[in-house]
């Protein structure tokens, strides 16, 4: 009879137990995540620019304007922040605070970092003949193009070892893919290949490309082109991401006199500003769901997330911001 009783009670701790361990109160607590939100841009008028960072609406100056200083384009890889910057006529790579000259003569359009390497695209500014696209990988400059007809390299995406690279030559928009270049457009319109993102295998380009006396916005998936705009006003596609099997697009529509910043998702279009000032969308990040857009109202640099502004300068000087990257990180840490 001891012996049952004994049995039987250590079955009622065991449910017991496992009773108490299922409880919510018991349960481990999901982590909290909180986002760092960097923009960069410039601020300031032509020939005195510096060259901004905003992280989490907090201005840096990253080049003032003695250096007549533009950023394009930003980047995050764990703990360090990447800038591709151009002073004057020279390309700068920024990482933390501290800035490397990849080549005088040259000015950058994008920065990646993959696989431990840092990519970096833009254009050679030769003193005679023309623009040359080009491709930095950590720091050693690759020629894209000949040099025989205008080119630039605007935007550049690594996806496991493949190096994609989205700019123009001449009339022509173009996609690299590993330096071998593939032509979006036939070139008897003028057209431009701007930022490039690629997904489960799909390669994204946003761009633009001459339709009568129009610019019509473009998006091209794997070399087909979707028209974004109807080429009644004048558009362009500056940036490209995709997330959860949806394609965001920013850029511009004008509407009556005014550049109206544009979001197209999955084609449909967005307006983020109201016409009443010139406004353009530069870059587009998804983060958890929100979308987060940087570009420029007005005089202001901005950043909307999910539609709703927010003003990154006081609109004193001219200012613009380029690009936008968001990071998560655990509440609480730095």
């Amino acid at each position: 009879m001891k012996r049952k009783s004994l049995k039987t009670m250590a079955m009622c701790i065991i449910a017991a137990a496992g009773f108490l361990a299922c409880k919510p109160g018991n349960a481990p607590e999901e982590p909290k995540y909180e986002y760092d939100v960097y923009v960069v841009g410039e601020e300031g008028k032509l020939g005195e620019l510096a060259a901004m960072l905003w992280k989490n609406g907090e201005a840096t100056v990253l080049a003032d304007k003695s250096k007549n200083a533009q950023a394009h384009s930003v980047f995050v890889d764990k703990e360090d922040v990447y800038v591709a910057i151009h002073e004057r006529v020279k390309a700068v790579l920024w990482k933390n605070g501290k800035t490397t000259e990849l080549e005088d003569g040259a000015i950058l359009h994008s920065v990646f970092v993959a696989n431990g390497k840092v990519y970096t695209a833009g254009h050679r500014v030769p003193e005679k003949n023309y623009t040359i696209a080009m491709l930095w990988k950590n720091g050693e400059a690759i020629k894209l193009t000949d040099g025989k007809e205008w080119s630039a390299a605007w935007s550049v995406f690594v996806d496991k070892d493949d190096v994609y690279v989205a700019g123009y030559k001449g009339s022509k928009a173009l996609l690299w893919k590993n330096g071998e270049a593939s032509e979006l457009s036939d070139g008897s319109k003028w057209a431009v290949a701007r930022s490039v993102y690629v997904s489960d295998g799909d390669v994204y380009v946003a761009g633009w490309e001459k339709k009568g006396e129009k610019n019509v916005a473009k998006l091209w998936k794997n070399g087909k082109a979707t028209e974004l705009s109807d080429g009644k006003e004048d558009a362009a596609a500056f940036a490209v991401f995709v997330a959860d099997g949806n394609v965001y697009v920013a850029g511009y529509e004008k509407e009556g006199d005014k550049q109206v910043a544009k979001l197209w998702k999955n084609g449909e279009a967005t307006a983020l500003t109201n016409g009443k000032r010139e406004a353009v969308a530069r870059s587009v990040f998804v983060a958890s769901s929100d979308v987060y857009v940087a570009g420029r109202e007005g005089y202001k640099a901005m950043l909307w997330k999910n539609g709703e502004a927010t003003e990154l300068s006081d609109g004193k000087k001219e200012a613009t911001a380029c690009s936008v990257y968001v990071v998560r990180r655990e509440a609480g840490k730095k």
